[in-house]
């Protein structure tokens, strides 16, 4: 979806544009991007600043103004909230934890009990399974997913675009989440321009 991308990407950073100039060079570019890929590359390259839980409010507003609150399937614009939230000072750490604890299969689980809890991307509430499987038609979307090396939990729509995100940052920049590639990315890098 997003993946085709990559190479602007690559260009917008090689080239040193600031934001005017990438906003005008992204406006001169047609039909080669959706505006969809077009608003990630910006946001990518360029992205805003966040405070403390304003992740929250911005997801949530972009889906009151969608008309839902999430998606089961990847969507553009919320995989383009988290990827801008993880290249921000305030939610980097954050989001390379969340990838890391939720990507895995093998680390998320239905949180049992009747507990409420709230999705840190999002905002929904989340419920218990004990809750949920209680009123299902109630609580519909709201469950609470686990994982066993995190203690937050997320909403099934917010896993579901974390992950799609986590596949595209991978293709994007592969040392995203792990340290050891972007150091011998930059130690080539700096053998190429020596």
């Amino acid at each position: 979806m997003l993946e085709n991308t990559r190479e602007y990407i690559d260009y917008v950073f090689r080239s040193n544009f600031t934001e005017q100039q990438a906003l005008e060079e992204l406006m001169k570019v047609k039909g080669k991007f959706t505006n969809d890929e077009k608003n990630f590359i910006y946001r990518y390259c360029f992205p805003r600043p966040l405070l403390d839980r304003e992740l929250m409010s911005r997801v949530a507003e972009f889906h009151r103004l969608r008309g839902d609150t999430g998606l089961l399937y990847p969507n553009a614009q919320d995989i383009t909230l988290i990827l801008e939230a993880g290249r921000t000072e305030q939610y980097g750490r954050f989001i390379k934890h969340l990838m890391h604890a939720f990507c895995d299969e093998e680390n998320i689980y239905r949180v049992p009990g009747a507990d409420e809890y709230e999705c840190p991307i999002c905002g929904k509430k989340t419920h218990g399974l004990d809750l949920w499987d209680s009123q299902i038609d109630v609580y519909g979307e709201t469950l609470a997913i686990g994982s066993s090396e995190s203690s937050v939990t997320l909403c099934l729509n917010c896993l579901v675009q974390l992950s799609s995100a986590k596949d595209l940052i991978n293709f994007i920049d592969p040392s995203f989440l792990d340290w050891m590639k972007r150091y011998k990315i930059n130690k080539t890098r700096s053998r190429k321009k020596a």
